[in-house]
């Protein structure tokens, strides 16, 4: 994993917030597809679990790093997932920036890595 991965900050509580350039394209496919919104449903909880305190009182530390290392990657995952329904999406609507009209096209954000 990169260090923005394993930067717990890096994974914002709303799965809208995840990728901010296309939070309006998140919002409007999370309304309309019901896989896509488990998907960021299954993102939000599992930040709540990251940033929450640890069920785990007996837990050791390395077994605390070793889940929280869990975590991180799970949240990579989903916001991979997000990103590539959103590519998607934004290809059966007519191209990168039929889907979000906002000035960045989802090429552009999907491809810097300023989003995760």
């Amino acid at each position: 994993m990169g260090s923005n991965d394993e930067n717990p900050a890096a994974y914002p509580a709303q799965a809208e917030e995840c990728l901010p350039k296309a939070r309006d394209s998140i919002k409007r496919l999370r309304a309309t597809d019901a896989i896509f919104a488990e998907i960021c449903d299954d993102y939000e909880l599992l930040v709540r679990d990251l940033h929450g305190p640890s069920q785990c009182d007996h837990a050791s530390e390395e077994d605390l790093q070793k889940a929280r290392e869990l975590l991180l990657e799970s949240l990579k995952g989903l916001t991979d997932e997000i990103r590539a329904a959103l590519e998607k999406a934004s290809r059966r609507v007519g191209g990168p920036r039929g889907f979000d009209s906002t000035s960045s096209s989802l090429h552009q954000f999907s491809q810097s890595g300023e989003d995760t």
